[in-house]
């Protein structure tokens, strides 16, 4: 321990132990006069320590005063996923180097994706989308990151309704009794979904939460953007996937509004979703001309059914085609 005076001129401290002798204290006051003017009794100097006018300092091994920051520990993050649009209060505690607190610093916030959630000064997040998101604290050059878990949804009870999330590019309409109790649906763009040559970037998404189990079908459609579809592909194609064992597998019954741009299909309860092109296989020509005959001046109707190679539907897909008129040149 080190200690400094008050004032100098008042008393000198040389770091012993004083004598509670009082003998000794008054030999000391007589060689203390004969010493020096500047200095007083020690009874003086104990008025200066018991007024608090006398300092005393600590030191490590290494003689600096204090630590600096070694570390941002952020608290606070809710343990399941954050229902947007709500908000989560983060605390970032700067600790030195052996874990201690480190107070009256400045941190800021930073948020890895501003469309999925931001934070203010306070680490105060706001969700504002869907996703995975990293807030991060930094301190002094020290930072502490954190990743939250953002969806989209709301509760739906037994009486069922219509969920139209993220800006309208998912809709799932649950029918009565398909839930035997009020259950929080939640959404979100898929983390790394398996690639596929036929798969629209943007269109995959995680229905939860895990577990979710609908009675009855319900009904899941999503937008896609034609910009987006892989080159080569025809819109008409598309069709609404499940991913399961980490391929993607048709849901049967599925279609494609070309005009609208959505895909749409029945799905069973939780699951990761997307659109998907389905390669042609064959195409079934049918109507009441197609194994008879078409006569000059005569018209007819026929249509086009086109099938996957597993022999399902493609519900949606657009054929075209022409073909010669009996007894006009070609």
């Amino acid at each position: 321990m080190a200690w400094d005076a008050c004032h100098p001129f008042i008393a000198e401290l040389d770091g012993s132990t004083a004598s509670t002798n009082p003998a000794a204290r008054r030999n000391d006051a007589r060689t203390e006069r004969g010493a020096t003017a500047r200095r007083v009794p020690y009874a003086a100097a104990c008025v200066c320590l018991l007024l608090g006018l006398a300092t005393a300092s600590c030191r490590d091994a290494s003689g600096i005063e204090g630590r600096g920051v070694a570390a941002a520990q952020i608290s606070g993050a809710p343990e399941g996923p954050i229902l947007s649009p709500d908000t989560v209060q983060l605390v970032a505690t700067p600790l030195n180097e052996t874990g201690a607190v480190v107070s009256n610093r400045t941190v800021e916030w930073r948020s890895s994706d501003t469309t999925v959630a931001v934070v203010n000064s306070q680490g105060l997040v706001f969700a504002i989308g869907a996703g995975p998101v990293t807030i991060t604290a930094t301190c002094e050059g020290r930072e502490g990151s954190i990743t939250l878990d953002v969806r989209a949804g709301r509760p739906v009870g037994p009486e069922g309704g219509t969920l139209a999330l993220l800006d309208g590019a998912v809709t799932i309409v649950v029918p009565p009794g398909a839930l035997p109790q009020t259950t929080t649906i939640l959404v979100r763009p898929a983390v790394s979904p398996p690639p596929d040559p036929g798969l629209v970037p943007g269109t995959a998404y995680e229905i939860g939460p895990e577990g979710l189990i609908f009675w009855l079908p319900a009904a899941l459609s999503s937008r896609y953007e034609p910009g987006r579809v892989p080159s080569g592909i025809g819109e008409a194609t598309l069709q609404l996937y499940r991913l399961a064992a980490g391929a993607w597998e048709m849901v049967r019954g599925s279609t494609v509004d070309v005009g609208a741009r959505t895909i749409a299909g029945s799905i069973s309860g939780a699951g990761t979703y997307a659109a998907v092109s389905t390669p042609v296989d064959r195409l079934s020509v049918t109507g009441p001309l197609a194994s008879g005959a078409l006569y000059v001046g005569q018209s007819g109707q026929l249509e086009a059914v086109a099938f996957a190679a597993n022999g399902d539907t493609l519900r949606g897909a657009a054929s075209s085609g022409s073909a010669p008129i009996p007894g006009r040149p070609r």
